[in-house]
């Protein structure tokens, strides 16, 4: 948005025109002069009011005449704003921003592919919405003030007696916020951001959960009450591939290649990258036979049962350990990892493709907080 927020017009001129089902639509034309490119420098402010083009009763001609009667003194006392100083141009463009809605529009044009990153962004909607106490609120009301409220507002939020955010959750969240409205300063819809300043923390990471092959070996000899879920974590254990593509996932992904061996053709979602990736005898022993080419490998799985299903499985095995979807791919990593890593470096690129990691740093890094001591001992003894 290329404008400076500190000239004031001009003039401003009111206009109308037809609107739908013959009403008319008032809009004032704020007209600041010209820009350094020689184009106009103006703001069309719109103005939702009542009134008929053909009036048809007396009710119809009262509220038309009122209308107009407004628009002629809106558009007289933006000018009388100006000639005392009280013209606030940031505001008024402001007003035509929705926070939640204009959050909305923005993570669905940058993150085209919905994954973790994406549901985030819908999740901090409802905690927007849980503080403001209405559906949305307009962007010139978001102040220091309102971000330094909605970050305590995350770190003392209790949700239906089910407990608070952690700290890494609450620190998780406004650190998305500031990043939100960082881009929204960035890309000229706001002078500056607001959150600018406020300090959110390190967000630490807990250390993440895995299954030994003992303790999985344990779940696939333990009913599970829903066995499509059982079905879909052993082979996210033995493949690394995530809930969310799991639920996307089509028999015809699956290709049988001439020697026998069974490959994975998909786009993961959260590289948007397409890849081929050679599925173990033990992860296919969940996908064959193979049902129809269109048809979804794991139908009846939901987003809103994962968590409460797995952890009742994980307890009848009798397996003490805080296990979520996520950590099946945890399993694969380290599973794979403890099983080349003796053998060089060739195995490296393989896993990185696995976990859709963009380069063996982040691998490495991932694994270091799945591992801890055990990855770095035998990853780099010789240090000097």
């Amino acid at each position: 948005m290329d404008v400076n927020l500190n000239r004031v017009p001009k003039s401003a001129n009111l206009y109308e025109r037809k609107g739908a089902k013959g009403k008319i639509r008032f809009y004032i034309v704020h007209y600041y002069g010209l820009k350094p490119n020689g184009k106009r420098d103006t703001y069309t402010e719109y103005l939702e009011l009542d009134a008929w083009e053909n009036p048809k009763n007396d009710e119809q001609r009262k509220k038309t005449k009122s209308s107009r009667e407004f628009a002629r003194r809106r558009a007289a006392e933006i000018m009388t704003d100006v000639e005392n100083f009280r013209y606030n141009r940031k505001n008024l463009i402001l007003e035509k921003y929705w926070l939640i809605e204009t959050m909305q529009k923005w993570a669905d044009k940058r993150y085209t592919i919905k994954g973790s990153t994406h549901n985030k962004y819908k999740t901090l909607h409802r905690h927007l919405r849980a503080f403001i106490g209405a559906d949305d609120v307009k962007l010139s009301l978001v102040t220091k003030k309102f971000c330094i409220d909605f970050f305590h507002h995350l770190k003392t939020y209790k949700a239906n007696n089910k407990g608070s955010l952690t700290d890494s959750a609450s620190k998780q969240y406004m650190a998305i916020f500031k990043y939100f409205l960082e881009q929204l300063a960035f890309e000229e819809i706001i002078p500056s951001s607001p959150a600018r300043g406020i300090v959110v923390g390190t967000v630490k990471s807990k250390p993440k959960e895995f299954l030994e092959l003992s303790e999985v070996q344990t779940l696939i000899d333990t009913e599970c009450r829903f066995p499509e879920f059982k079905r879909y974590f052993l082979f996210s254990c033995f493949s690394a591939t995530a809930f969310a593509e799991c639920r996307e996932l089509i028999y015809d992904d699956f290709r049988k290649a001439d020697d026998g061996s069974w490959y994975l053709n998909t786009e993961r979602i959260k590289t948007a990258k397409h890849t081929r990736l050679l599925m173990s005898h033990k992860a296919m022993e969940y996908i064959l036979p193979l049902g129809k080419a269109s048809e979804k490998v794991f139908p009846f799985i939901k987003t809103n049962t994962r968590y409460e299903e797995i952890r009742r499985w994980v307890k009848d095995a009798g397996i003490e350990k805080h296990i979520t979807p996520h950590c099946a791919k945890n399993t694969f990593a380290v599973a794979f990892y403890r099983k080349y890593r003796d053998i060089g470096d060739g195995f490296k690129n393989d896993l990185k493709r696995y976990m859709q990691h963009e380069d063996w740093e982040t691998t490495e890094r991932y694994l270091g907080k799945v591992l801890g001591s055990e990855y770095s001992s035998n990853l780099s003894p010789d240090f000097f």
